[in-house]
């Protein structure tokens, strides 16, 4: 199990001796696991550019033996060739049967590609969220449940309502019922092909907080 994890894993004394690693962290060192048992785990670390210092943070094995507990760092970093990376570092203290932690296993995790995605994510979401928000026609989301899931600026414009009000709420709220059977049957023909609703206009009554019922197109 130690040596198929993907993970590096270092396993490391108080006096921040290594161990015990794993293969893993053998390849990614390129050193073989006699050239590593005994050494310094911060001279280790310094072959592949993840020092012990992270800005402010101190190092993590140190902080986990001072605060006896569970500790989880995010290092961002340039390698060698001047690519930026992205690492995360979880340290668990193996307590003995004193106070004092006998060992502590260092895992880490490159997440570079993981947030590179994450960001390319996060601004794809802010310019969603800019177009739904600038739009001027109400825009409305449902989930499997048909309950609303999106209430864009638009639409608390039009029907009065405010997305606290609405999230999570049937479309009856704000069409009639009758209305509403399109909805259900979207929902249970949607994985199908040729449903006579997509893609088209179509027009309706559509209710205000107030109880307004005015013409609308959907």
């Amino acid at each position: 199990l130690f040596d198929g994890i993907s993970e590096e894993i270092m396993v490391v004394d108080p006096g921040l001796n290594i161990r015990d690693v794993n293969k893993t962290f053998q390849e990614k060192c390129g050193l073989a696991k006699q050239d590593l048992i005994g050494k310094k785990c911060h001279d280790i670390r310094e072959r592949y550019w993840a020092p012990c210092h992270f800005s402010e943070q101190s190092c993590p094995l140190a902080t986990a033996k001072s605060k006896k507990k569970r500790i989880e760092y995010t290092h961002r970093y340039e390698d060698s060739e001047g690519n930026p990376k992205e690492l995360v570092l979880i340290v668990y203290p193996l307590m003995g049967q004193g106070n004092e932690a006998d060992y502590f296993i260092e895992i880490s995790r490159d997440v570079t590609e993981l947030g590179q995605v994450i960001r390319k994510l996060q601004a794809s979401e802010k310019r969603f969220r800019a177009i739904l928000d600038t739009a001027t026609d109400a825009i409305l989301s449902m989930d499997e449940n048909l309950r609303i899931t999106l209430f864009n600026n638009a639409a608390q414009r039009i029907f009065g309502y405010s997305p606290e009000e609405v999230l999570g709420e049937k479309p009856s709220l704000i069409f009639p019922r009758q209305y509403c059977e399109y909805f259900q049957y979207a929902h249970a023909n949607g994985d199908r092909k040729n449903v006579p609703f997509e893609g088209k206009t179509f027009s309706l009554k559509a209710r205000r907080k107030e109880g307004e019922l005015f013409p609308a197109e959907m």
